[in-house]
This record gives structure tokens, sequence and C-alpha cells, in this order.
């Protein structure tokens, strides 16, 4: 159809009119219609999702709503990856202190001068 015609721009495809809106439908059957499928659509992929099913067992659910009510635990990844630990809080802050941020050879205490530079 366009094999020897002049090459042509998007423009001259679609010319969009922003005057223009629809006019509602005057078939009672096609507005009821069309309305109810936007109704089954919406419901379908839009609104509310559905829940997922969890994989863990009743006391494993338990014990993660209890680990989240409880700010003075907390839980993090092991070296090496050997899985996750639990810890108190205060007990976690003072081995991250004394093993790692006192070592001298590996931080470095910065002055007032220095932390307004960074």
């Amino acid at each position: 159809m366009f094999a020897n015609s002049p090459p042509f721009e998007k423009a001259e495809l679609y010319t969009p009119n922003d005057e223009w809106s629809p006019s509602e439908p005057i078939n009672e059957e096609l507005l009821s219609r069309s309305t109810g499928f936007n109704f089954n659509i919406r419901r379908i992929f839009g609104g509310t999702r559905r829940k997922a099913h969890s994989n863990l067992l009743p006391t494993q659910e338990a014990a993660l709503r209890w680990l989240q009510l409880h700010p003075e635990i907390v839980v993090f990844n092991a070296d090496k990856n050997l899985g996750p630990c639990i810890m108190e809080r205060e007990e976690y802050l003072r081995y991250t202190w004394k093993d790692h941020l006192s070592d001298a050879n590996t931080y470095q205490r910065l002055s007032q001068e220095k932390k307004q530079i960074l």
C-alpha cells in the first residue's frame, strides 16, 4: 500500500484534537456492558491485592511477629553466610564498639574540622 509513496511524518497519521471529547453512548446496552467491563477489569487487576499465602508454620509466624514487636532484639546475618543471628541490641552495640569501631588500626577518630569537610 505504501511501497511507492513518499515518506510521511508521524503527524500525518494521527493529529489529536484537544477540543473533541466522545459523547456518551446512545445505546443503553452498550453503556451497561462497557461499565460492567471496566468494573471487572479494575476488580481483577487493580484495587486491593489478595494476601499471599505464607509458607511458614503458625509458630514461625508468631516468632517473627514477636521479634518485630521487640526492638531490644536485633536480627542480623552471620559472617560467612552461616545464617541469621539473634542478639540483644545493647550487647550487639557493645560488641560493635569493642571489636570494630574502637580498633585504631581500622578506624580513625575524626577531628571536628575533618567532620565538617566530609
